[in-house]
């Protein structure tokens, strides 16, 4: 069967058209969602790589310091589309499959990673890695809970999942 409730980073309806596209993304418009937290994407790097390579402007940061970034999924989406609309070619060192590799790139000192913050609060690999800046450019990660409105299963389990759902509706609605 299908899971009937899981975690992710929620699109955002004002990104819509950005999110479009990605695997999987355009079947959450049959889903509903209860936002838990919100998470800005920061750039990250091994401490005193590029510290001192301070730039005034984002534009200048991401054409001029090697990045690691995901190969797809909302961070990317969104990234490619600000770079895109500014005509900025960015200087891509390396693309990964999650977010723990582009820290662990990072640490390496290889290149400034893109991340949602709360894996470098929360990561089990984010020792040694610094945050270069927050790249509030781009829309925060809304990360919670999705699920289909019409359960399915047997009644105990439309049950408990109602149950679930109402719990997350009171306490973060």
């Amino acid at each position: 069967g299908r899971a009937q409730l899981a975690v992710t980073a929620i699109p955002s309806k004002s990104t819509q058209s950005i999110d479009s596209g990605i695997s999987g993304i355009d079947r959450l418009v049959e889903l509903e969602s209860v936002s838990v937290k919100k998470s800005p994407l920061v750039l990250v790097s091994s401490p005193n790589k590029f510290q001192n390579k301070k730039y005034t402007t984002p534009e200048e940061t991401i054409s001029s310091l090697p990045l690691i970034l995901p190969k797809a999924g909302l961070a990317r989406k969104r990234f490619d589309y600000w770079c895109k609309n500014r005509n900025i070619s960015p200087n891509i060192l390396a693309e990964t499959a999650g977010n723990e590799a582009i820290i662990a790139l990072a640490r390496l000192g290889l290149g400034l990673g893109l991340v949602p913050k709360i894996v470098l609060e929360n990561g089990p690999f984010s020792e040694g890695v610094v945050q270069y800046s927050t790249f509030s450019q781009l829309e925060e990660y809304n990360i919670g809970f999705i699920f289909n409105p019409k359960p399915s299963g047997t009644e105990g389990a439309k049950k408990l999942q109602k149950a679930i759902i109402q719990i997350l509706k009171d306490n973060y609605s």
